[in-house]
């Protein structure tokens, strides 16, 4: 069975050619110009243009690249589930969709599209438990099942650290960013069983925010030898305080990297994130 990615799953090149997973780039506009996720644009380009305060907006993959793909796979009777971001927040996951309904109708082979609601690393940790759980003896049915199952378990916290790529996304208004500037306000959001994005709480100054997401964590993980995967973008004297107040807490087994491009364009490049499985 193939296994398939979009760019919002923080996974490593090296781990992708291990497994033999492909990876379909979003798309990343600057100043009205189109790159595709990864393959275009890297996440320094990125970053400087944030930091120079050009437009940035992002969208689904190119609808080629989807279709080019998965019909691929679908001629060649090869099996395959592709991992998207959030359908919440993202048309990946329908656009991909429709492509795969249309395919069931020319071919027999068996095809999905996994909505792991959520992204980066909560999405990566949700790929690497399926590819560590499945086996040739499940049905193609019961692998999909799995992958849900895994969807439904995972958390991600994160804290945003700067306001204004929210802002420019729309999701505050300038009025806000203003009095969260003025008085360090630090808004904490995670993501819904549903995969939309929701406030957990509002904070004042750095350190506090950052004890409220080692808060979250321990009250949703049952043990500290869970696996807990910590996302930054490009600070990493946060990424720095976050890592050590979850050895602090107790956690053994910490990992960590830097978010995809696309999503650093909606967060900005203060941000960091928690994420872990539940069970």
């Amino acid at each position: 069975m193939k296994i398939i990615i979009d760019s919002t799953i923080d996974l490593k090149e090296d781990y992708l050619k291990k497994n033999n997973i492909d990876q379909i780039s979003l798309q990343v506009f600057i100043d009205g110009k189109s790159y595709r996720d990864i393959k275009e644009i890297n996440v320094e380009t990125l970053f400087e243009a944030i930091n120079t305060k050009k437009d940035i907006k992002t969208s689904l993959p190119v609808l080629s690249d989807m279709y080019d793909l998965l019909s691929k796979y679908a001629k060649e009777n090869i099996p395959f589930v592709f991992f998207t971001f959030s359908k919440k927040l993202s048309g990946t996951f329908n656009a991909a969709t429709l492509i795969v309904n249309e395919l069931k109708e020319k071919y027999k082979t068996n095809m999905a599209v996994i909505d792991t609601k959520n992204g980066g690393m909560a999405s990566a940790l949700i790929v690497e438990r399926f590819i560590n759980s499945i086996n040739d003896e499940m049905s193609f049915d019961e692998k999909v099942d799995l992958a849900y199952s895994y969807a439904a378990n995972v958390r991600q916290i994160f804290l945003v650290n700067d306001l204004s790529q929210l802002k420019k996304g729309g999701r505050i208004s300038s009025l806000q960013s203003l009095i969260g500037s003025l008085i360090h306000i630090k808004p904490i959001l995670y993501i819904d069983l549903n995969g939309e994005i929701k406030v957990h709480k509002n904070t004042i100054g750095l350190k506090r925010a950052l004890k409220e997401l080692i808060k979250f964590t321990n009250s949703n993980t049952l043990s500290k030898d869970t696996k807990v995967g910590v996302s930054y973008v490009q600070n990493e004297s946060i990424l720095k305080d976050t890592l050590n107040l979850l050895k602090e807490a107790g956690y053994t087994n910490i990992v960590n990297n830097r978010l995809a491009s696309v999503m650093a364009a909606h967060i900005g490049l203060d941000a960091v994130s928690i994420n872990f499985f539940i069970d």
